[in-house]
């Protein structure tokens, strides 16, 4: 099992870059989006906004369904499938943040931009 960061490592946030998609169209995998939530950290001023939990806090790592890449896909297919990895990372983040509030009654907000 491998996995890699589909925005790559200079953005923009959570717009998977092409090179993911043809790798797992080649390889025949699926892209499974995912976020990670914690109920308290440090956010750093960086393009991706990366945030470090602190000591203590609750963390709740979300798996959304994955995504197939056709063999077909080219051109306009590959916008599309960037604009719907996108969309599904943030459903990820929006499941674990209302599971870590429904569960733990701890409410974080959001940065889905």
């Amino acid at each position: 099992m491998a996995s890699l960061t589909v925005d790559g490592s200079i953005g923009p946030r959570r717009f998977c870059k092409p090179g993911a998609i043809h790798l797992a169209r080649e390889t025949g995998t699926c892209i499974v989006p995912c976020a990670t939530v914690a109920s308290r950290y440090w956010q750093l001023k960086t393009w991706d906004k990366l945030q470090i939990p602190k000591p203590f806090s609750r963390i709740i790592l979300n798996f959304g369904q994955g995504i197939e890449v056709p063999k077909n896909t080219l051109g306009s297919d590959v916008l599309a499938l960037q604009l719907l990895i996108r969309e599904k990372i943030n459903d990820a983040e929006k499941e674990a943040l209302s599971y870590l509030e429904q569960n733990y009654n701890i409410r974080v907000s959001p940065d889905l931009s």
